[in-house]
């Protein structure tokens, strides 16, 4: 017997979704129309938006870099951010080199780790790189424009001095903020790398205060405070290295707030932030669940547009409640991530 040879390939989009969770609760398709179609939007928006309040799910941790200046104690993290899982204080080596613009301007300016000047080009699609004596592994890029851009911008990496260049990262078009840090992080780069860039491919013209190609990344650990502890810290603009932080949870942006206050402007800060699963966009979109979670959010739709349906009998309401919480249970219980758990008893007040 034939099988398909296919795994995890078939596209089940938003609309099957609302299809199926309406057949659940049996009402005719015929009867699908625009009203309730759009109550089931809203309702699979709430459903999806509620998991956050029930753990996390694995595939909404995302990592983040967040870039303070000397001074800056708030940081804002990204809109849809629920909590902050891990954070640590990432400091880099900042290896030098011979610095080249290929479009006009001082590229000297963007390396010399000051904020007093910049590398202003002249015309559009430039790159500014930096070649190094010996080969290094660039693991981390910070990017500060001089005045509000937008920029779109391709890593790229060689191990010729710059003859040959190959991608590191492409990235979307986005904005950057006068002054403001933007890092990225690089993963699994070669450490044969003899000269790096960044090229601007979206027709901007590169006005760059700073840029940081970073090697040998070293992490601390940094301690969440509770509101009491920080609100009673003595000094709350005493300005060192960050050890700690208070996760202020604003309506919209959580904002981290770092003790003591940063004293450089080259200090990273690299979470792992739990956020909401993606919004739904247009019918035809897939809901950003994985397979595994595609029962369960139906029946939670069923089990949730049931009660906005005055002609679904109430015996038929509570089976479809006792499924969805079946699903849900079978789901929970699989987001999980197999790593083996280690316990560490400490029986030395025993001992001594």
């Amino acid at each position: 017997m034939a099988v398909s040879n296919a795994v995890s390939t078939t596209s089940f989009q938003i609309h099957d979704i609302i299809s199926h969770a309406l057949r659940r609760c049996k009402v005719p398709p015929a009867s699908i129309d625009a009203e309730r179609f759009e109550a089931c939007q809203h309702n699979l928006y709430l459903l999806t938006s509620g998991l956050a309040n029930q753990g996390y799910p694995l595939w909404c941790l995302e990592k983040t870099f967040l870039a303070p200046v000397r001074g800056q104690s708030l940081l804002s993290l990204p809109v849809g951010t629920v909590d902050v899982e891990n954070a640590v204080l990432r400091t880099v080596t900042i290896p030098t080199g011979t610095a080249a613009s290929s479009a006009g301007g001082t590229a000297a300016n963007a390396f010399d780790q000051t904020l007093t000047s910049a590398c202003t080009q002249t015309s559009a699609n430039g790159n500014i790189s930096l070649t190094y004596a010996t080969a290094q592994q660039i693991v981390s890029v910070g990017v500060m424009s001089f005045t509000d851009q937008t920029y779109t911008l391709v890593f790229e990496r060689s191990a010729d001095g710059g003859t040959t260049w190959v991608t590191a990262m492409t990235l979307s078009a986005q904005t950057y903020s006068a002054g403001q840090w933007t890092y990225f992080g690089l993963d699994g780069q070669p450490s044969s790398t003899t000269a790096f860039r960044i090229r601007e491919t979206g027709g901007a013209t590169l006005n760059i205060q700073q840029l940081v190609f970073g090697t040998g990344p070293a992490d601390q650990p940094l301690s969440r405070l509770n509101k009491d502890d920080y609100f009673n810290l003595n000094n709350k603009t005493s300005q060192g290295r960050p050890l700690q932080y208070w996760l202020d949870r604003q309506r919209v942006q959580p904002v981290m707030n770092l003790w003591p206050v940063p004293d450089g402007n080259f200090y990273q800060i690299y979470v792992v932030r739990h956020r909401h699963i993606m919004d739904l966009g247009v019918s035809t979109n897939e809901i950003e669940v994985p397979q595994r979670w595609y029962d369960a959010i139906v029946w939670g739709l069923a089990s949730t547009v049931a009660l906005e349906i005055a002609d679904v009998p109430g015996e038929l309401i509570s089976y479809i409640d006792a499924r969805y919480r079946r699903a849900l249970l079978e789901a929970q219980t699989e987001e999980r991530d197999n790593s083996p758990i280690k316990y560490g008893p400490n029986i030395s007040i025993y001992t001594a």
